[in-house]
């Protein structure tokens, strides 16, 4: 039997609507298909396949199932290989697998379906978009969660309500440790029955452990045991000078079964190079052993003062005595260092004589008088205190007679004047083994210096006043500051353009009797005030300044200003230097100087060139006399040709 029209007409019509779908289809993935990612048969770093495969399809993020890959030319193929060693493989999801069946007979349970992350990849840093592909496939774990799939189940019926009971006890596990003491654990579990429905978890403990000991000891590091409260060999037994060996044992607890020693502190070693340093300087300081220096060099032992209590048999300074001191040292001023000069500071290579006259009442009336102190020596001194907490009568390293130096008793002569000779000279006497006064001192500086830097570095101000430093620590001076008087170049023409900078007030000492006011002044803010910023010459004797400039040119002059009272104050100059800075480099220095720096390795380079330029021109040869046998070698069989072609004929004429 036919069909009817009827029937004829739909099935028409449908294929005319399947074929417009498959058109707008085909009309869809030529606008808007995308190339995906290549896909690499094979896992993590192999590959499985000869071939590896990237699809063109609607999103760009393409399998063999996705749409549009059918089509001719949305294919791509090339080495499996290859590709990986590019680094472009990206993995992909399989295809689910058909879901788990439900077992359970009551309660409530879940089914499941799983796929797998499938193919080979490599996460080469070469190639940024493919890593980005990466961190957005399924290679990643963040994204392992969307391999599994769950659903519930279908409840068939509740199950009954059933406590859980506990099981049996495992047995202890082994110790948990391998040396010294551990624990030992075992477990239950609540199975027997197993909760179910509604029923209570089992009550009580589901762990125990108990104490266990492994057979061999831990290695056990030594602890620093607490300094010794006292100093058992003292260098002298009263005085200023005392030195000791404060020392430490390594026992709190000891080293033992294998452990290590106790830690060495950072700053040991730097702290014995200091001592050692000191041992063959002149002075009176006594100074640690050999066995003292490896002591603090391993940490357990400290160079501390020890029994500085003032001797019995020792003669002090009396009260009118100090007085005539310091106004002997508040007479001094800055014109004493050039009175030799006519109080014209001298220029570089000029000599300087410096004289502390036995006319200075605290010599003639104190130390020189006869009888006072048989045991006084007097000397001049250059030395800087090693710490702001050294005192004002502290003895220094006399002053010896070198090539630019003459000492002549209280007149000494720097024949030539050069920036290893300036510093504060002092000139005093030791009245006491280890108790020095200042009678006279001298800032020696150099008026015309220079000091010449390059351009953006960095280089620290030196105001080279450590040496003063007795002298601002001697009580009743009064208050001192501290400033850098400025005078640029490029405004030498104003007159009002000098600058102070870190103008600062330093910590002055004080008197017996402002102390007790002091302490009698319950006011915090008048303590405060009386005590001034605390700063010392320690915190003022260097400023760093970062990326120098030519507009920094010009004078620069440290200064020290005493303030007596209302009506007398005076000046010191401790440094001068005229301030150069270097023009910035141009590009040629620039080069010349990276030139410099690296001229070894250019060396390398041109000897690689050179020796590159040599194979390369072998290479070249040899391939011309190549080319060359093989042009000789085509001319020959073609003459062996046309000869063979010559007698073919011949034989066929004949």
């Amino acid at each position: 039997m036919f069909p009817s029209w009827f029937e004829c007409y739909m099935v028409l019509l449908i294929l005319y609507l399947v074929r417009g779908h498959i058109e707008n289809f085909k009309l869809r993935c030529i606008k808007e298909a995308q190339w995906g990612d290549w896909r690499c048969p094979g896992e993590e770093q192999k590959c499985m396949d000869d071939e590896a495969t990237r699809y063109k399809c609607l999103g760009g993020n393409c399998t063999v199932d996705s749409p549009c890959v059918t089509m001719e030319g949305y294919q791509e193929k090339k080495p499996c290989k290859f590709i990986l060693q590019q680094g472009l493989c990206v993995p992909w999801w399989a295809r689910w697998s058909a879901w788990s069946k439900c077992t359970a007979t009551c309660g409530f349970t879940e089914r499941s379906r799983y796929r797998a992350c499938i193919g080979a990849w490599s996460g080469k840093k070469n190639n940024r978009n493919n890593l980005d592909s990466l961190y957005t496939s399924c290679a990643v774990m963040s994204r392992a969660h969307e391999g599994v799939d769950s659903r519930d189940c279908p409840v068939r019926r509740l199950c009954p309500n059933v406590n859980g009971g506990w099981g049996d006890w495992s047995s202890f596990g082994p110790c948990s440790v391998t040396c010294g003491f551990g624990t030992r654990s075992r477990v239950r579990m609540c199975n027997r029955p197993s909760p179910q429905g509604s029923g209570l978890y089992c009550q009580g403990i589901d762990s125990q452990k108990i104490p266990c000991e492994a057979s061999i000891p831990c290695p056990q590091q030594g602890q620093w045991c607490p300094w010794s409260s006292v100093i058992r060999h003292c260098s002298h037994l009263c005085g200023p000078l005392g030195m000791g060996l404060r020392t430490r044992q390594c026992a709190c607890p000891k080293p033992a079964h294998g452990g290590e020693s106790c830690a060495v502190p950072p700053e040991a070693a730097a702290h014995a190079q200091y001592e050692e340093s000191k041992r063959n300087a002149p002075g009176g300081i006594p100074l640690p052993t050999v066995f003292g220096i490896e002591a603090i060099r391993y940490g357990s032992g400290r160079w501390e003062p020890c029994n500085r209590n003032p001797c019995p048999y020792l003669k002090y300074l009396k009260s009118d005595e100090e007085e005539i001191l310091r106004d002997d040292l508040l007479m001094q001023t800055s014109e004493d260092t050039w009175a030799w000069s006519a109080g014209v500071p001298a220029k570089r290579f000029e000599p300087v004589q410096l004289r502390c006259p036995s006319s200075r009442a605290s010599r003639a009336k104190v130390f020189d008088k006869p009888g006072r102190f048989p045991k006084a020596r007097a000397y001049w001194t250059r030395t800087i205190p090693t710490t702001a907490n050294a005192p004002f009568d502290e003895p220094g390293i006399p002053v010896h007679n070198t090539k630019t130096i003459l000492v002549e008793g209280d007149q000494l002569t720097i024949r030539s004047l050069i920036a290893e000779a300036t510093g504060v000279y002092r000139y005093g006497y030791e009245y006491e083994p280890g108790y020095f006064e200042t009678v006279c001192f001298f800032a020696v500086y150099i008026v015309n210096s220079e000091w010449r830097i390059p351009y953006d570095s960095t280089f620290d101000l030196t105001c080279n006043a450590l040496g003063l430093w007795p002298v601002l620590q001697k009580p009743g001076l009064n208050s001192w500051f501290t400033y850098w008087e400025v005078n640029l170049d490029a405004e030498l023409n104003d007159s009002d353009t000098a600058v102070n900078w870190w103008y600062t007030e330093l910590m002055r000492q004080y008197t017996k009797d402002e102390i007790s006011q002091m302490n009698e002044t319950t006011n915090l803010e008048e303590q405060g005030v009386d005590r001034g910023t605390g700063l010392t010459l320690w915190d003022t004797e260097y400023h760093r300044i970062y990326h120098a400039k030519p507009s920094m040119n010009g004078r620069y002059s440290c200064v020290l200003f005493n303030v007596f009272n209302a009506t007398y104050n005076r000046t010191f100059i401790t440094d001068s230097f005229q301030l150069i800075v270097g023009q910035p480099p141009s590009i040629f220095v620039l080069l010349r100087e990276w030139c410099s720096r690296n001229k070894w390795n250019l060396v390398a380079l041109l000897a690689t060139g050179v020796v590159a330029s040599i194979i390369s021109a072998c290479c070249l040869w040899r391939r011309a006399q190549n080319i060359a046998r093989l042009e000789v070698f085509a001319k020959e069989m073609r003459r062996a040709r046309r000869n063979i072609n010559l007698a073919d004929l011949e034989a066929r004429v004949d």
